[in-house]
């Protein structure tokens, strides 16, 4: 059992990441409510085991389950939250003129006013 209480983030996950380091089938965890549980959940979904949660008072106490070999998950998968795609477009106007600062191109030069 991994006592992770008292202790800030990120030394919680890295002494889950210790323990995890022979890949045992289980390992509990007892940690305080807050970023340290939602750290460890991630961390842990993200080497291969399955994560259950309970309230033991003020604190939680995490079960780590792996996965079967083969992708099989031992119960049920962790949510899967959609990672946003960002496209970035870009239309003539942003590339034309060339923005170079000299004569017709709109850019003020230094010591000179626009226009003179």
């Amino acid at each position: 059992m991994v006592d992770t209480r008292g202790y800030i983030c990120p030394t919680p996950v890295l002494m889950v990441q210790k323990a995890l380091k022979d890949r045992p089938a289980m390992v509990e965890v007892l940690a305080e409510a807050g970023a340290a549980v939602e750290n460890i959940t991630r961390f842990a979904h993200s080497q291969g085991y399955q994560v259950s949660k309970t309230a033991d008072g003020p604190d939680w106490k995490l079960t780590l389950t792996k996965y079967k070999t083969g992708g099989e998950p031992v119960g049920s998968p962790p949510a899967v939250f959609p990672v946003p795609r960002f496209e970035v477009r870009m239309s003539p106007a942003f590339l034309w003129p060339p923005r170079s600062g000299g004569r017709g191109t709109g850019v003020r030069q230094r010591g000179r006013p626009p226009g003179r």
